[in-house]
């Protein structure tokens, strides 16, 4: 398809098509990526629509993640601390915690999965009091 026939109807369809992607998007009208990213940055609507697109993913993908905490999926519960609660110890890296005095509550994780589910809104005091089992 050339380029110039794509109307702006045909690239905001092929834009939820595509999942708000250029690669997928420019495929689907048969358009250079190139071409397609010129097009977005020009014009204020298909970059709107492109930004709302990506946001619905987020938002889909973020329910998918709470979701799999309430499922108890350690991997998930894990990521998610890494990510929000740096502020409360939850660190990534190791020298991290000598570098920011914060202690790695990681260990406390495991330990409350060992001991069984806890409700949503419980505590369990006893958790955070073990040390690491080696």
């Amino acid at each position: 398809m050339a380029p110039h026939s794509v109307t702006q109807k045909k690239t905001l369809e092929a834009l939820e098509k595509g999942g708000g992607y250029v690669s997928e998007t420019a495929k689907l009208l048969q358009i250079k990526q190139g071409t397609l990213r010129k097009r977005i940055e020009r014009n204020a609507v298909l970059k709107q629509a492109q930004a709302d697109i990506l946001e619905r993913r987020i938002d889909v993908a973020e329910s998918k993640l709470m979701t799999a905490i309430d499922n108890h999926n350690i991997t998930a519960i894990i990521f998610f601390l890494k990510c929000q609660a740096k502020s409360r110890g939850y660190i990534d890296h190791p020298n991290a915690q000598a570098q920011t005095g914060q202690i790695n509550h990681l260990h406390e994780i495991l330990a409350a999965f060992r001991a069984g589910p806890i409700k949503r809104g419980e505590y369990a005091p006893d958790v955070a009091d073990k040390s690491p089992e080696a």
